[in-house]
């Protein structure tokens, strides 16, 4: 009896939300974008151990800063955010703020991007820019390790 409570027991832990394992990031970089939108909306990240964890910087080489996958609605340019994210212990990551003149008519515009990583080799989420007459709504992008 003992033995059947104490696995009821163990079973049901497993079924609490967030106690499954969590996809942390390979490293690497990462590359994707909105389903429908041309290329010129995508996003680009390195997933990067430090020793502080895991964080998400510019790929490199040209692109010296995370970027944003939009569905160009609400920004004429890419969306570099201006910071590197942390990546947390369950995969996830986010970052809202205010991006200078990559609007429309050269305007500031409010980026929010969340996303987490699925698997080791794929992160998913959405980005919702809005501008000063436009909003893009929340829209799913997925991003793939480069091989």
């Amino acid at each position: 009896m003992q033995r059947l409570l104490v696995f009821a027991l163990v079973s049901s832990l497993a079924l609490l939300p967030g106690s499954a394992s969590a996809a942390l990031p390979r490293a690497g970089v990462y590359h994707g974008g909105i389903a429908g939108v041309d290329t010129s909306g995508d996003g680009w990240f390195k997933a990067k151990k430090t020793t502080s964890g895991w964080r998400l910087v510019g790929p490199g080489g040209a692109i010296p800063a995370v970027v944003v996958p939009t569905d160009l609605t609400c920004n004429e340019g890419a969306a570099f955010l201006p910071v590197n994210l942390k990546v947390q212990a369950d995969g996830s990551f986010s970052w809202k703020g205010v991006i200078a003149t990559i609007g429309i008519d050269l305007s500031d515009v409010t980026v929010t991007f969340k996303g987490s990583f699925v698997t080791r080799r794929k992160a998913t989420g959405t980005t919702k820019v809005v501008g000063d007459t436009c909003t893009s709504g929340a829209d799913p992008w997925t991003m793939l390790l480069e091989a």
